[in-house]
């Protein structure tokens, strides 16, 4: 166990001695456009890549996903196509699990984000958002924001994804 594991099962366990509810934490799906693993010729060792995938679960900010950036950089050399898309999954992930997103798909020229309950989003926010993408971005049903990004190459709906979460995030 590792002690940021450690701290939280404290934390939620000090929460709940005082009888304050508890809400499990959002894993988002991140669906992108383009394959996002490591390769084999990157990392042979199959034991290896599968602590690597573990650990790359368990990243909790942006500072430690670039840590762990640097640190594939540095024992296995520039990284391939696949983990930067995988990286880049992550960051978003990153992004969206403190959005409480459940889902973000950016494999169409629709990026859809469906939320959890009780987002820290609030629906003024949404609302202004909605506003000023003049008919680019919609509220539908079941708590899904569908935002009009365009085709464009697999680079481009990313970044609209990550800008979108940015403006949501204030």
């Amino acid at each position: 166990m590792g002690f940021d594991l450690y701290c939280q099962l404290i934390e939620e366990t000090v929460r709940e001695l005082k009888g304050e509810a508890l809400e499990a934490p959002v894993d988002p799906t991140i669906r992108l456009p383009v394959p996002a693993f490591i390769p084999e010729e990157y990392v042979p060792d199959a034991t290896l890549r599968l602590n690597l995938y573990k650990r790359l679960s368990a990243v909790a900010d942006a500072g430690r996903l670039q840590d762990f950036r640097e640190e594939m950089r540095d024992r296995f050399g520039d990284p391939p196509e696949a983990v930067g898309w995988l990286l880049e999954a992550m960051d978003l992930k990153v992004q969206a699990r403190a959005l409480k997103l459940r889902e973000l798909d950016a494999r169409g020229a629709t990026l859809k984000l469906q939320f959890a309950p009780n987002p820290p989003v609030s629906p003024e926010r949404v609302v202004s958002l909605v506003r000023a993408e003049g008919g680019r971005l919609r509220l539908k049903p079941g708590d899904v924001l569908e935002f009009q990004a365009g085709g464009g190459p697999p680079a481009a709906r990313v970044q609209a994804a990550r800008d979108l979460l940015r403006r949501l995030a204030g």
